[in-house]
């Protein structure tokens, strides 16, 4: 599914990390301002399943660095699963200054 059935793509800046194996997936929407940079960072390998999106964000003078990290915990995981996570997670504020996490967790019935 293109990114532009989810907003304008003009406006806002889209990240997603799309499921392999069956629909859904998480997506990052985030408003296009002059002047502030959005930036997406890539994972390893190591961490492929996770479903989690990673950006960093900065202004032109870069006095705004700002790493922004959006990760769906299904109910399901086991502790190998927290352990992974964690670890992502760790390894994604080793290098940044600032760091906000945001989970989301949420079930269909």
């Amino acid at each position: 599914m293109p990114s532009s059935l989810f907003a304008n793509c003009q406006s806002y800046h889209i990240c997603r990390k799309d499921r392999l194996l069956r629909g859904g997936g998480i997506c990052l929407l985030l408003k296009k301002i002059p002047g502030i940079n959005v930036c997406k960072v890539e994972l390893s390998d190591d961490y492929k399943e996770l479903e989690i999106v990673v950006v960093d964000i900065s202004d032109d003078s870069s006095t705004l660095p700002f790493r922004l990290v959006v990760v769906y915990r299904p109910p399901c995981y086991t502790s190998r699963d927290n352990a992974q996570l964690f670890s992502a997670l760790s390894h994604l504020a080793d290098d940044c200054v600032r760091i906000c996490c945001w989970r989301f967790q949420f079930a269909v019935f």
